[in-house]
């Protein structure tokens, strides 16, 4: 089965096909210990600013949140960085530290397509 744009998207995609593929080679340059950090500022976007997100990212790196475990609510809850929903997503962030060393195994094993890797994230 063929799966084809709609004419608007793929003209958009015409346009910007290399940028498109710039971005995503960029990705692939991020080091795996800033891997735990890029999945933090994932959990905080939804429906908040990414730049107030990528801010309190900063922020969790640089008090080694990974490491340390520390409460950070008052991070998100900030007016500053303000981040919607900063309880859920607080306890996201902690969640995500716990099963840290499960997500990295998926996404190291080299073993596994992209799509599978995707797939056993997903559960």
């Amino acid at each position: 089965m063929s799966r084809r744009l709609p004419s608007h998207l793929a003209d958009l995609y015409a346009e910007r096909h290399r940028e498109i593929g710039q971005r995503l080679r960029d990705f692939t340059r991020v080091p795996p210990e800033k891997w735990f950090y890029e999945l933090c500022f994932c959990l905080m976007t939804p429906q908040s600013s990414a730049v107030h997100a990528h801010a309190v990212q900063l922020e969790l790196e640089r008090i080694k949140f990974f490491q340390h475990g520390q409460d950070v609510v008052h991070l998100l809850r900030d007016p500053a960085t303000y981040i919607r929903f900063h309880n859920t997503k607080h306890t996201r962030l902690h969640m995500a530290r716990e099963q840290w060393p499960s997500i990295e195994a998926i996404l190291l094993d080299r073993g596994l397509s992209a799509r599978e890797r995707r797939d056993r994230l997903r559960y």
